[in-house]
């Protein structure tokens, strides 16, 4: 009886949900660019070497390298409510 349970539900999480978020990215535009224009080799390395340079240099030494993390990830995403407006803009161009 799990198996049969099981079975479908694995099949819908691996084939379905893709098809679904393939649906939602056609709809939403992004919010920013989200495809270089140019070159940015060794992205890693460079990210590395700027958080050093951070920790090493910030105008306070009570930085900890979990803060940044921390700032560098609320960072990485817009607030919502900029989102939200963005997204309206996206709807009176179209």
């Amino acid at each position: 009886m799990l198996r049969k349970i099981v079975i479908p539900a694995l099949w819908i999480s691996l084939f379905c949900r893709p098809l679904c978020l393939m649906a939602a990215e056609e709809r939403i535009k992004p919010l920013f660019a989200v495809i270089l224009d140019h070159e940015f080799p060794d992205a890693g390395a460079r990210f590395e070497e700027v958080k050093n340079l951070i920790i090493e240099n910030y105008y306070t030494a009570e930085i900890t390298e979990e803060a940044l993390y921390w700032t560098v990830i609320k960072g990485m995403l817009p607030p919502p409510v900029a989102a939200e407006a963005a997204r309206s803009r996206q709807d009176l161009d179209t």
